[in-house]
């Protein structure tokens, strides 16, 4: 039996939200896809869409579709993110998402929630920089954090609820 998930929501236009809310309600969002099954956590990329379930011109509503994307963490923020807002621009790389969340959360910040959704520093991010770096006790306290957690569905939904539950809307409270 899957535990019960908190909600997070806020009654505003995505416009008039601040960071803080913002990153609620996106990890809000991302458990919700989860869960209705629009998107899958899977390690690895982060984002693979279903050519045969999404077409480009109309992506918020393609990705709502049951089974229509796998997503590592970022992705399923950048996904949420999408749904939410209807935009998309860029590229699902590392880059155009942290551009796209850019002024939610920090690129230190997305590099710890995908460091603690895969289980390793995520490639090419082991300098310092943001407050990142593999050999801070932050760093290691996100890989502390995903083990016991099993398959990458409960794994992201705790972090999320991590995001959620914490007054800032800071995965471990990070200070970046």
């Amino acid at each position: 039996m899957e535990k019960k998930v908190k909600f997070y929501r806020v009654d505003k236009p995505w416009s008039k939200m601040t960071a803080v809310e913002k990153r609620k309600t996106l990890a809000q969002d991302t458990i919700l896809h989860i869960l209705d099954g629009a998107i899958k956590p899977t390690r690895g990329d982060y984002c693979q869409l279903d050519s045969n379930k999404v077409d480009t011109d109309n992506l918020q509503e393609d990705l709502k579709q049951k089974g229509a994307c796998n997503v590592c963490a970022m992705g399923g923020l950048m996904a949420s993110s999408i749904i939410k807002t209807n935009k998309f621009y860029g590229s699902w790389s590392e880059d155009d998402i942290e551009k796209r969340l850019k002024g939610v959360y920090s690129r230190g910040h997305l590099r710890l929630i995908e460091t603690a959704f895969e289980g390793w520093v995520v490639s090419g991010h082991d300098q310092l920089q943001d407050g990142y770096g593999k050999n801070l006790p932050i760093t290691k306290e996100a890989i502390k954090f995903r083990k016991g957690l099993g398959s990458s569905k409960p794994r992201l939904i705790a972090i999320m609820e991590n995001i959620i539950a914490d007054p800032n809307g800071k995965f471990l409270g990070c200070k970046f």
